[in-house]
């Protein structure tokens, strides 16, 4: 310790400095120490609180709130197509375009702001523009997609194709294919008055970082839409929907869509319910929807296809889209028509043939193959056939006593008792070839 007027050095149990003789001051260490004790007590005990409450939820304090994606909770990003992106691509958690970072100088007027979202938006539209007519253009997860060339139209890919510049890798956009109808139902989101048709057509929206939540710019004009909403409608889209169920005739819900089919033949057709046989070709669901391709006894080899969604609580369904071979003839693209009614359609529902041309493919009663067909099941005693569909070069028998046969042509029809459809089914798909699904009656 030093004198604090000559500086001269002394012990510690010195009362006086032995140099100049003034009184030693001795400071209080214990009391500096326990104020440092205190002090880290302190800074623990909040750090502790903190983390109590975050972790029971009580509070959710997000550090990143104001940065676009941030934050913990489910975010855009975790919604993004699941085909043909990468965990680092695209749509990452700073919703952007692309995965440059930005200059450190990004202010602009509104007016810049605005020819931006204005050029972006061109772009999409004459990519879109470019390949509606030949490629399959569907929504995934809420995202535009390419689903002929497994791309998702994003930021890179319009750079990379020509159709935006360079410095648009620096734009934290993203490209949405959404129903304004879906984005309507929230509060903050406000549209001009739309007719039914746009607001039930599929349409491009890009998405932006704002102080007040993201920003949608379309056709439409512009909105606001908070992220959690945001959100909830890509979770809409999802196609993740439980696991695809194939039911039989022992499954509640098989008899549910039979019901179903009858009160629409009914509704249109003024026919009596009940009286028309029906044989189910076709039948899928999981936990949102159901595609269920079907004929009935006076016409059996016209096909008809609906989608469908389902209420599990209320075991009620809503037809979505009938689907005909005519409504192909227009579309040429089934699966846009499908994907415009029920954004969230898992495609694995669907049958594992083209469901657009089959009336033709299906024999006639006419047509020779057909009558050796008959000809044959009468031979070996089928009289009582109840169900005959056949395609070269397979058949499906049922008897009305339940018995299950499988007929394959080769120079004559040899016919052979299965167990279940299954069987035909397991070995059409193993054949190769023209698969004809659609001759089967999924009991």
């Amino acid at each position: 310790m030093l004198c604090e007027k000559c500086h001269t050095a002394t012990d510690a149990g010195d009362a006086t400095c032995n140099t100049c003789g003034t009184r030693i001051k001795k400071r209080n260490r214990t009391r500096a120490r326990i104020v440092r004790v205190v002090v880290v007590i302190l800074i623990l005990a909040a750090f502790g609180t903190y983390f109590t409450l975050q972790h029971f939820d009580i509070i959710d304090f997000d550090p990143f709130e104001n940065l676009f994606g941030g934050g913990t909770s489910t975010s855009v990003e975790e919604s993004t197509p699941p085909i043909g992106t990468d965990s680092e691509d695209a749509n990452h958690v700073n919703v952007s375009g692309g995965n440059a970072e930005a200059p450190p100088d990004r202010r602009r007027s509104d007016g810049e702001h605005q020819a931006m979202l204005t050029t972006h938006l061109a772009a999409v539209t004459a990519y879109v523009n470019l390949h509606v007519q030949t490629n399959i253009l569907l929504t995934r997860t809420g995202f535009l997609y390419n689903a002929t060339t497994s791309e998702v139209v994003d930021t890179p890919l319009l750079i990379s194709l020509g159709f935006l510049e360079d410095a648009f890798a620096y734009e934290n956009v993203m490209v949405l294919y959404l129903r304004p109808k879906d984005l309507a139902d929230y509060d903050e989101v406000e549209f001009p008055p739309l007719s039914p048709t746009d607001r039930e057509v599929l349409t491009v929206f890009l998405a932006y970082q704002t102080p007040i939540g993201l920003g949608l710019y379309s056709t439409h004009g512009g909105t606001v839409i908070f992220r959690e909403s945001l959100n909830e409608v890509l979770m809409y889209y999802s196609p993740d929907n439980g696991e695809v169920f194939r039911p039989t005739m022992a499954d509640a819900i098989y008899h549910y869509v039979a019901e179903m089919i009858a009160e629409l033949r009914f509704n249109s057709e003024e026919q009596e319910q009940g009286q028309e046989q029906i044989f189910i070709r076709h039948l899928a669901v999981d936990d949102a929807h159901g595609f269920v391709a079907f004929s009935v006894a006076s016409d059996i080899n016209t096909i008809s296809n609906i989608i469908f969604s389902i209420d599990l609580d209320e075991d009620y369904y809503t037809v979505l889209n009938i689907i005909t071979a005519a409504a192909f003839e227009v579309t040429r693209m089934p699966t846009m028509v499908i994907n415009s009614v029920a954004p969230g359609f898992n495609f694995e529902l669907m049958p594992l043939y083209d469901i657009a041309p089959v009336n033709i493919h299906l024999m006639d009663e006419d047509e020779p193959m057909f009558i050796d067909l008959l000809t044959t099941l009468t031979d070996i005693n089928f009289s009582n056939a109840l169900f005959v569909s056949a395609s070269y070069p397979f058949a499906h028998v049922v008897t009305t006593t339940g018995q299950v046969f499988m007929g394959f042509y080769d120079d004559g029809w040899r016919i052979s008792g299965v167990a279940t459809w299954h069987t035909i089914e397991d070995v059409i798909a193993a054949s190769a070839g023209v698969h004809p699904f659609y001759i089967l009656w999924q009991q």
